[in-house]
C-alpha cells in the first residue's frame, strides 16, 4: 500500500565500505560526489545491504566544495573553525556547532583550520523511522525543519550548540552507533535505528533550551506544531495558533511556507489524512468513522483533502489496502 504523502521528516525540497575505519581518515579520503551530489544508492556512504544510516568522523577536514545529497545530514563540530558555506550565505563554525542539511540543500566548508566534526548521514525513508513519534519531540521541527529553512534569513544565529559534555555524549553514541554499522552483528539494524533515535531526540530536546537570537520564533512555531501534532483531531483556527505563536497570522503563514511549503490550514489537513490513511488501511475504521475520527466530519470534504493529498478516492484507497492485505494472507498462514 504506497501513499503519496511526503514524508515530514524534509523540509520541501559506515558498514564493509563505512569508510573503513572511518576516524582515521582525512577528509582527502572523502569521497567526491558525481556532479555535485551525493546519492542514498552509493555503496561506498551507505552499506550494500540497504541500510541507509552512516557515521564519518573526520579528522582535519579539508575544504569541500558546495555539493547535495539525497539524504539528511546532522553534523556535530567537534574541533577547529571553518566557514561553512551555502548558496545564499557563508558563516563560522567552531567547536560545538551542530546543525541539519535538509535533502537538496548544498553546502561545503571553507578556511578550514584543523577542523574535526562528526557526520551521521540517513534517509528517513529507507529507515522507516517513527517520524509520527518523533514529531511529537520537544524541539524536534524546530531543528530538523524551521531552522535549515530560515537559516540564511536568520543567518545561523538559531542554530543549535552544544556544550562540551553534551558533544562528549554524542560523540560515544555516534561511536556505539559506528561500531554497529562497521562490525554487523545480528540485529545490528534494529540496534543502530535505536542509536540513531536517541541522538534525534537528544538534540531536538537541546534545541528547546538555546537562547540565540533569531530561535525563539522558531521555537514558538516548533510549539504551534507540536500542539497540531497532538491535536489534529480537534478545531485548530488560524487565529488560535497565530495567538499561541505570539505572531501574526501572516507571520505564522510565512514561517511554515517556508519551512514545509504548505499553509498551516494544509499542514492540518496532510496529518489529518496521514493518520485516516492508517485507519482506512488497516481496517479499524470504515471511510466515515475514519474522517470523523482526524476532525474532518464533513464526508464531502474529506473526499476532496483525500484525493488532494494522495491522487485517489478514499473508497479506492480502502480497495487497494483490502487487496494487499489478502494477497498478503497465504504467507501469514505459512501456505
Amino acid at each position: 500500500m504506497s501513499l503519496t504523502i511526503a514524508t515530514r521528516f524534509s523540509t520541501k525540497t559506515t558498514s564493509p565500505v563505512h569508510f573503513q575505519a572511518l576516524s582515521e581518515f582525512p577528509s582527502a579520503a572523502i569521497p567526491l560526489p558525481e556532479r555535485g551530489h551525493f546519492c542514498s544508492d552509493r555503496p561506498d556512504i551507505f552499506a550494500e545491504d540497504g541500510h541507509r544510516l552512516a557515521v564519518m568522523h573526520v579528522r582535519n577536514h579539508l575544504d569541500l566544495g558546495l555539493h547535495t545529497h539525497d539524504f539528511v545530514e546532522l553534523v556535530f563540530i567537534l574541533g577547529g573553525r571553518a566557514t561553512h558555506l551555502t548558496q545564499e550565505v557563508s558563516y563560522p563554525l567552531a567547536a560545538g556547532d551542530a546543525f541539519v542539511i535538509t535533502p537538496g540543500s548544498a553546502h561545503g566548508y571553507a578556511e578550514t583550520r584543523d577542523l574535526e566534526l562528526c557526520n551521521v548521514y540517513f534517509d528517513p525513508e529507507g529507515l522507516a523511522l517513527p517520524v509520527g513519534e518523533l514529531s511529537c519531540l520537544p524541539g524536534y521541527h524546530g531543528l530538523f525543519a524551521l531552522e535549515p529553512s530560515f537559516r540564511a534569513k536568520h543567518r545561523f544565529q538559531s542554530r543549535l550548540f552544544l556544550p562540551p559534555a553534551a558533544m562528549l555524549q554524542i560523540s560515544e553514541w555516534a561511536g556505539m552507533l559506528e561500531e554497529q554499522l562497521r562490525t554487523r552483528p545480528d540485529g545490528y539494524r534494529f540496534m543502530s535505528i535505536g542509536l540513531l533515535i536517541r541522538i534525534i531526540g537528544f538534540v531536538s530536546r537541546t534545541y528547546t533550551g538555546i537562547s540565540a537570537p533569531g530561535s525563539r520564533p522558531l521555537l514558538a512555531v516548533n510549539r504551534v506544531i507540536s500542539h497540531i501534532e497532538r491535536h489534529y483531531n480537534l478545531p485548530l483556527p488560524l487565529a488560535e495558533l497565530a495567538r499561541m505563536a505570539h505572531m501574526c497570522e501572516r507571520s505564522l503563514q510565512r514561517y511554515f511556507q517556508g519551512a514545509f511549503g504548505l499553509s498551516p490550514v494544509d499542514y492540518i489537513n496532510r496529518l489529518r489524512i496521514e493518520k485516516a490513511c492508517r485507519l482506512i488501511g488497516e481496517g479499524e475504521m470504515n471511510i466515515t468513522q475514519a474522517s470523523e475520527s482526524v476532525g474532518i466530519p464533513d464526508s464531502n470534504y474529506f473526499a476532496r483533502v483525500f484525493r488532494r493529498f494522495t491522487g485517489t478516492s478514499p473508497s479506492a484507497f480502502r480497495r487497494s489496502s483490502r487487496q494487499e492485505q489478502r494477497a498478503l494472507l497465504p504467507l501469514a498462514r505459512g501456505r
